[in-house]
């Protein structure tokens, strides 16, 4: 908890904020001492806390890799614990992303990173977040053969937050899901796409 003693100074996002400094250079130091650590709920725990200082501290880049890490090391994990330390990992991708483009920092937004932080903010139930970083996902898939499942899952995903998000969204629900099937109609997924 020591990276959360100082607060964010919005006003000087590259200001040096020596608790927080401290704080990464001991999470830093205890995952290099210890790498076995990666595998244990603690460490990913630890490696969690290591990338909300690294944000807090505007080192963004080192945040989205390290939340990044313990989004793959969840996901290969067999633990039951791995889900929930899987879904804040994806939570603080979406943070890291959306700190980046408010300050206008470039950070990698490949489709797999675009993707945890839209599953992040559907977690959180953020649906209005959600479609805007799913769309992103679409966009970021282009045409690229290796991520069609990707994309028609976004196309999916998106139509399911619209669904949710209730109001007026419904139409644009149905619209997403209208695409899939119109546009990947022999696609494993398209069946997926009639329940909006």
């Amino acid at each position: 908890q020591l990276g959360n003693t100082v607060e964010k100074d919005d006003e000087n996002p590259g200001k040096e904020m020596p608790y927080q400094r401290l704080a990464s250079e001991t999470l830093d130091g205890m995952l290099e001492k210890i790498p076995e650590a990666r595998r244990l709920m603690v460490g990913h725990l630890a490696m969690l806390e290591w990338a909300r200082t690294l944000l807090g501290i505007r080192d963004l880049n080192r945040a989205l890799a390290v939340a990044q890490e313990v989004s793959n090391l969840s996901a290969a994990s067999g633990e039951s614990w791995a889900r929930s330390t899987g879904m804040q990992a994806d939570r603080l991708i979406g943070d890291v992303i959306s700190e980046a483009a408010r300050l206008k920092i470039p950070v990698q937004k490949d489709p797999v990173t675009l993707w945890r932080a839209a599953e992040g903010k559907v977690s959180e139930r953020d649906f209005p977040a959600a479609v805007q970083t799913y769309q992103q996902v679409i966009m970021a898939c282009g045409d690229r053969a290796d991520m069609l499942d990707r994309k028609i899952e976004a196309w999916i995903r998106l139509a399911s937050c619209y669904y949710k998000a209730a109001g007026d969204r419904y139409y644009e629900a149905a619209a997403a899901a209208q695409h899939i099937i119109e546009t990947y109609p022999d696609h494993k997924m398209a069946g997926d796409a009639a329940y909006y």
